[in-house]
This record gives structure tokens, sequence and C-alpha cells, in this order.
């Protein structure tokens, strides 16, 4: 047997002493950690070091025909590197083929959307094939099912839930980054000389149970639900100038004239199909692509953020439909908003552009 003076153990000889063995270990992996850590830094440092050294050699946004660095600033007339004088006619060859590129991705993006353009009214028919498929289907089973009115509410909003995901589907041929972001009152009240006001056309409500058609007369639209669903409808013709300059923010404004205790969780959404105010009912809603959050409803103005669909207006990304509003949540959350047939003209549904 051995003795550990450091640890003051017996130990086997030969083996060592146990307690200084497994130090050994810690301290070989606490070495090989460091070693770890400093070739990363180096490794960072010499990166950095290397990309601070291009910048320094490379100050400008486009390259020294002589000294081949990125030196020069736009329509410059001498490099501050090598001091070369750069030639006008330099610059114009230059800015003759930036425009030639940014001309052919404007062709590419206009193929795009015609191309898009073209498949939709086969895209339309299909979905809305799809939708009065289960829609006959769901009427079905509630005939078939019973005539409890409790049980037939039931099966009907399970119906319109099925609708809804199919018309989300199909309306969703892009991922959409843009989300409703929700604005403060003054947003709508707040008017100025670079805004335009536009004022909704024709708006409607449609009910799951009890106001299951629509309304073109109407001077409040229903939203939220107490045991039912009310989804609401808007229109907007844009003027002709949208066209030629795209808004720099576009804001939707409703005023709220009651609101419910509870949050009727309402998502904001733009229409993929016709629909008439008059004629629209629960079975014949066309689809929809829901771009985010309406907020929860407060007394007075309400503002959403819609560039995202106002700009897909523009650009024909997609046709003008109009904007709805979907309900999550039914319980004692019916409220109203002021409609374009409402008696104070300045409460009713608007879109302002901004520029």
């Amino acid at each position: 047997m051995l003795h550990c003076r450091i640890h003051g153990r017996e130990f086997e000889h030969g083996e060592g002493c146990p307690e200084c063995r497994e130090a050994e270990a810690c301290a070989e992996n606490d070495r090989e950690e460091l070693l770890e850590t400093l070739e990363r830094v180096r490794e960072e440092a010499e990166a950095a070091r290397t990309e601070s050294d291009y910048k320094q050699a490379n100050p400008g946004d486009y390259e020294c025909p002589e000294c081949r660095y990125d030196t020069l600033r736009r329509m410059a007339s001498r490099c501050p590197k090598c001091h070369a004088r750069v030639a006008a006619s330099y610059w114009t060859q230059l800015l003759e083929r930036e425009q030639q590129e940014a001309e052919e991705r404007e062709r590419q993006k206009a193929r795009a959307a015609e191309e898009w353009a073209r498949g939709e009214p086969e895209r339309q028919r299909r979905a809305r094939a799809e939708a009065e498929a289960r829609a006959a289907e769901a009427a079905r089973l509630v005939r078939e099912t019973s005539r409890n009115k409790r049980l037939r509410m039931i099966l009907t909003l399970i119906a319109v839930s099925v609708l809804g995901v199919l018309g989300a589907k199909w309306f969703a041929p892009r991922t959409d980054t843009a989300i409703a972001n929700r604005l403060g009152p003054s947003a709508c009240t707040d008017i100025r000389a670079t805004h335009r006001v536009i004022r909704s056309v024709s708006d409607t409500f449609v009910g799951t149970v009890y106001s299951n058609e629509g309304g073109a007369s109407a001077e409040q639209l229903s939203f939220g639900g107490w045991g039912d669903h009310y989804y609401d409808y808007f229109r907007f013709e844009l003027p002709k100038e949208a066209s030629l300059k795209r808004p720099s923010r576009s804001v939707f404004c409703l005023y709220a004239t009651d609101v419910p205790p509870n949050d009727a969780q309402l998502e904001i959404a733009a229409v993929g199909g016709a629909w008439d105010p008059g004629s629209l009912t629960i079975g014949s809603r066309p689809v929809h692509r829901t771009i985010g959050s309406f907020g929860r409803v407060v007394r007075g103005w309400n503002a959403v953020d819609v560039s995202s669909i106002v700009n897909d207006w523009v650009s024909g990304q997609s046709r003008n439909y109009g904007i709805t509003l979907i309900p999550r949540a039914n319980n004692q959350t019916n409220g109203h908003f002021a409609a374009s047939e409402f008696k104070d003209e300045n409460r009713r549904p608007r879109v302002i552009l901004v520029y």
C-alpha cells in the first residue's frame, strides 16, 4: 500500500491516488476548453480584421475602373484612393446598366402578376365548388340529425368553421409577412393634406343563426355574437391615382357605437371573391385571406394598418373585393359599428391613404 501526501489516503501500488487522477483529468478538460476558446477568439478577431481591412480599402459604392477598388461614390469624378480621373462615359454605361436591370426586374414582376391573374378564375371556381359541396353536406346533416334548434345551431357553426378553413387554405398562395397593426384613434381623425379619405361604398353583415342574410341599408353593423357569429364586409373603391403612386400607409377605420363586455377576438382579412350586400348569406360568403388580429374593439374610432391589403390591390397582386372581419369568440361579444348608411357621415367606415 502507498500513501498520498496530498490527500492523506492509502492506495494500491501502480494505481495512483484516485483523487489525484480525478484532479488531473479535470485540469486536462479545463486546458482543452481554454484552448478551444482561445482559438475561437483568434478566428473571430481575424475575421473582424479582414472585414475592417476590406472596408478600409473599399469605402465607396462603386468600383474604380483604374485601381478596381470600391472607392467611388455615385457620379464621382476622381478616385480618392488612386486619384485617377473617372470619365463621364464610365458613369453613362454604369447608369444605363442599372436602368436596364431595374426595368428587367419590373418586367419579371409584371409577368408574375399576369400569371397569377390568369389562374385566378380557375382557383375561384374550384374553391367555390368545394365550398358549395361542403355547405350542401352540412345542410343535409342538419336536416337529417334533429329538429332541435340548439343542435342545428351547433352543426351550422361547425360547417361555417370548415368553410373558413377551406377559404384560408385556397387564398394563401404566398407567405404574407405583413401583420395587421393596431393604431390609435387619432389615425382616423387627424386628417392632413397628404391624406386621402376613401369611404365605404357598400357594407353589410351576416350571421350564422339569427341575421343570416345581408342587408344593404342597415345603419349599424353587428359584430361578434352571443351564441352565433356575425361577419362584417366592407367594399372600397380606390382612386385612379392610387395605381400610380403607392400609399406609404393605409389605415382602416371603424366607429364602434357600442361595445360588448367580452372581446370578440376579431380577425381582419382580405376578401377573395365577389359579394353582394343585399343577397349575401352565411352559405355564400366568399373566401378570404387573414392578415392578423383586429384587436379588441373600443367605443369610438378603431384604427388598423391594412397597408398589406391595399398594396396588393394597387400592385395587382390581388383584386379589390374589400375587407371582412371574422369573429373567433361569441360569448357576449356582440356590438355594433357605424355603417355606410349611418346618420352621422363623419362616423362611417373609411380607409385613409397616407402619401
